[in-house]
């Protein structure tokens, strides 16, 4: 049997179609969704909105007051927590979402800390971080998370080597804030 052959649709239905298909996810020039404000980055693996460029380096609790108040494209910021920041790691498998590391938002004691949350070494390539390009190349630093562990301590992402680990709350480190859109 061979297939049936179907004629083109006609231009106003292909033009509607191409309308909903960008009203459903299409992208833009930039490859970026329409919608997304612009000094924002929408990760492809969560789909959360991110601050492109980092913000200031601070304390755990300065970090997350300055994503509670950031005012960027009418949205509602926040610290991410650890769970979210995997979402950027781009390139280490252990690390990124769903990865074999147990630390995540649910799993944030220090048991949850097995081998594979010690990342894949220096990255290499263009930018040297194991993040989207779109994020910039400053990755020294590691990156706070909301999720606490214990009382004096947080999690933080180091995307130099797509480490997870724990500091101190009085340590100051790189701030990228997150929202739902």
């Amino acid at each position: 049997m061979s297939p049936t052959l179907r004629p083109p649709l006609p231009v106003p239905v292909a033009l509607l179609l191409l309308g909903l298909a960008l009203a459903c996810g299409g992208k833009d020039d930039s490859g970026q969704p329409p919608d997304v404000p612009e000094g924002t980055w929408q990760d492809s693996a969560c789909g959360l909105l991110w601050k492109q460029e980092l913000g200031t380096t601070a304390h755990w609790v300065e970090a997350a007051d300055y994503c509670d108040t950031l005012d960027l494209g009418d949205l509602a910021w926040r610290l991410p927590g650890i769970g979210e920041l995997r979402c950027l790691v781009n390139g280490c498998q252990d690390t990124a979402t769903d990865g074999d590391c147990e630390v995540t938002d649910e799993c944030t004691g220090v048991g949850c800390y097995i081998a594979a949350c010690e990342g894949c070494g220096d990255a290499s390539g263009d930018i040297g971080c194991y993040w989207s390009n779109q994020l910039g190349t400053t990755c020294d630093d590691p990156l706070w998370s909301a999720s606490a562990q214990g009382d004096e301590a947080a999690w933080v992402l180091h995307f130099q080597d797509a480490s997870i680990s724990h500091d101190i709350i009085t340590e100051a480190h790189y701030v990228r804030c997150v929202s739902n859109g």
